[in-house]
C-alpha cells in the first residue's frame, strides 16, 4: 500500500490532461484574458492577434503586420497592446474591434511586457531602453530609474511589491521596490532572467532562460532581492504558477530533449512531466485567469493554447485562503456586504463583477478590507435586476461567488 501510495503521490499530473482553448495550429505567445466589457479573450501571436469569447470559442484575426506580445483593459470597448520586432513600427497601440482598427499610442523599439496595476492604477510597458508608464493609457512617460535598461520582465504582487528584470552593461540584472515603484533598488544576485511570477504567498520564481551553469528555475523569499537556485536546466523558458501554488516550469528546446511542462515537486526538486494533451511540446507561457472560479492554468505553445484544471494534480500546496462566507443581504437591493472568515487581518482584495454571460460589467476595483469586521461593503445600486457574479482576489486566493440584484 506504501508503495502505491508513493506512485501516485510522485506523478501526480498523470491524471491531469490540457484541453485547446482557442484556434488550434497557431503559435501562441500569449493570452490576455478580460480585456473589455464583454469578458473577451486576446490570443497573442507572431503575425497578428486572435479575439475569441471567455471560452475561447468564435475566434477572429486581426493583425497590423507585427508580433502582438501582450494586451490589456482600457475602456472597456477598445484594449490597448503591445506589438513589434525591431522596427520603427514598434510600440504600444490601442485596437478598435468594432472598427478593426490599430493605432498607435507611443513608440518603443522592442516592446516586451505590458502590465496593469490594480493597486495605483498605472499601465507598465518594458522595452529595449527601459519603461513606460500610464495612468490612462494614452499619456505615457519613462521611468527614469530603467533608461537604457533592455526590461525583460515584470512582476508585481498585491502589497506594493514589484520586480523588473533587465539587462544592461552593469552587474546588476534586477531591481525592486516594496512602495508601489516610487523607490527602487538593485538585487544583491539575480540572474538575468527572462519570466517573473509572484505565488500566493509572495514568493518571486523566475527563469533563467539559455544554456549555461546556471540556467533554469530561481526563487526568491525576499520580493527579489536575494535569489536561489530551484533547479537546474537548459532551454527552460516560461513559468507559471496556479491557484494552489502549483509551480509549472516551460521549456522551448530545439533539440527535444527538454521540452513541454513540467510541475515541480516542492519536496525532491525535481521536474514532474505533465504533457497530457499537448500536441506540441514548445512552451512559451503560462498564465491564469483571475475571473474563473475554479483552478485552472493556461499553456501557449507553438500550436496554440491548452488549458488544464491544475486543482487535481495532486501535490499539496501551502495555500492559505480567506474564507468567503456569504454576501449579505443576497438578494441585494441597493447595496451588500462580502463577509470574510479571517477576523484581525489585513489585506486588499480586488473586486469584479460579472454577469452570467461572463461579460464584465464593473471594471476592476481594488478595495481594503477591514481588519475588524473583515467586512466590504459593495454599492449595486447601478445594476440591472437579475444575477451576477462577484469575482474576488486576494493576495491568496481568488474565486468568485453569485449575487441576486433585485
Amino acid at each position: 500500500m506504501f508503495c502505491c501510495l508513493s506512485a501516485a503521490w510522485v506523478f501526480p499530473c498523470s491524471a491531469s490532461t490540457w484541453y485547446p482553448y482557442g484556434p488550434s495550429g497557431i503559435a501562441s505567445n500569449n493570452v490576455c484574458f478580460n480585456i473589455d466589457n464583454q469578458g473577451h479573450t486576446v490570443i497573442c501571436t507572431d503575425y497578428g492577434l486572435y479575439i475569441t469569447q471567455v471560452d475561447g470559442s468564435n475566434p477572429n484575426f486581426y493583425t497590423y503586420g507585427l508580433p502582438v506580445l501582450a494586451a490589456e483593459y482600457d475602456d472597456g470597448n477598445d484594449f490597448i497592446l503591445i506589438q513589434g520586432e525591431g522596427t520603427w513600427s514598434d510600440g504600444i497601440y490601442r485596437f478598435s474591434p468594432s472598427l478593426q482598427q490599430f493605432s498607435v499610442i507611443e513608440w518603443c523599439v522592442y516592446p516586451h511586457f505590458l502590465l496593469y496595476d490594480h493597486q495605483t492604477n498605472q499601465y507598465f510597458a518594458g522595452h529595449q531602453s527601459g519603461i513606460l508608464t500610464s495612468a490612462d493609457g494614452a499619456s505615457w512617460t519613462s521611468l527614469p530609474f530603467f533608461t537604457g535598461k533592455d526590461c525583460k520582465a515584470m512582476a508585481i504582487d498585491f502589497t506594493g511589491n514589484y520586480a523588473v528584470a533587465f539587462a544592461d552593461t552593469g552587474s546588476h540584472c534586477m531591481a525592486v521596490s516594496s512602495d508601489s515603484g516610487l523607490s527602487w533598488s538593485f538585487s544583491v544576485n539575480a540572474p538575468p532572467l527572462c519570466d517573473l511570477w509572484f505565488d500566493m504567498n509572495g514568493v518571486l520564481y523566475g527563469v533563467f532562460p539559455g544554456t549555461s551553469n546556471s540556467s533554469g528555475l530561481w526563487k526568491s523569499t525576499d520580493q527579489g532581492m536575494n535569489w536561489n537556485n530551484v533547479l537546474f536546466s537548459d532551454h527552460m523558458t516560461s513559468v507559471g504558477i496556479d491557484m494552489m501554488n502549483h509551480v509549472f516550469m516551460g521549456w522551448n528546446d530545439p533539440s527535444g530533449i527538454s521540452a513541454g511542462v513540467g510541475l515541480l515537486d516542492p519536496v525532491n526538486l525535481i521536474s514532474i512531466p505533465c504533457n497530457n494533451g499537448l500536441t506540441d511540446l514548445h512552451i512559451s507561457k503560462f498564465k491564469i485567469n483571475p475571473i474563473l472560479s475554479s483552478i485552472k492554468i493556461f499553456c501557449c505553445t507553438a500550436d496554440g493554447v491548452f488549458i488544464m484544471d491544475s486543482g487535481i494534480v495532486g501535490l499539496d500546496g501551502n495555500e492559505n485562503p480567506e474564507s468567503v462566507t456569504h454576501i449579505f443581504p443576497n438578494p441585494a437591493k441597493e447595496s451588500c456586504c462580502i463577509q470574510l472568515d479571517q477576523a484581525g487581518k489585513e489585506g486588499k482584495l480586488l473586486l469584479s463583477i460579472f454577469d452570467t454571460k461572463g461579460t464584465l460589467v464593473r471594471k476592476p476595483e481594488l478595495v481594503k478590507i477591514n481588519p475588524a469586521e473583515q467586512r466590504i461593503p459593495v454599492d449595486v445600486s447601478g445594476l440591472s435586476p437579475g444575477s451576477y457574479f462577484f469575482g474576488l482576489q486576494t493576495a491568496n486566493c481568488r474565486k468568485s461567488i453569485m449575487l441576486v440584484k433585485e
